[in-house]
């Protein structure tokens, strides 16, 4: 079972690279975010970056002791609320 989750994560990693790729393609071709296509795209990396954070949470379950697990994720939850907070500043560093 855990060969099977292992291969899971490893194709789903894959199809976000290409996602990733795809994305960037678009945006030099297509500049701006009013594409329809570059939205989709967009929407279909975020369902797959859900999916890998949830695959890394159930091995790191299989992987570590308890307490660095809770350590670990507990900082980059923290970390990520931060970045949450951070991103619209940045967003309107750039324009």
């Amino acid at each position: 079972m855990y060969s099977a989750r292992r291969i899971s994560h490893l194709i789903n990693t894959k199809l976000q690279q290409c996602n990733f790729i795809t994305l960037s393609h678009l945006e030099s071709r297509f500049p701006g975010t009013g594409s329809i296509v570059v939205a989709c795209v967009a929407m279909l990396a975020n369902a797959l970056i859900g999916c890998i954070f949830m695959f890394l949470y159930v091995s790191s379950a299989e992987i570590y002791p308890t307490t660095m697990r809770v350590t670990a994720l507990g900082l980059c939850s923290g970390l990520a609320r931060i970045g949450g907070a951070l991103a619209p500043f940045v967003a309107l560093l750039v324009s």
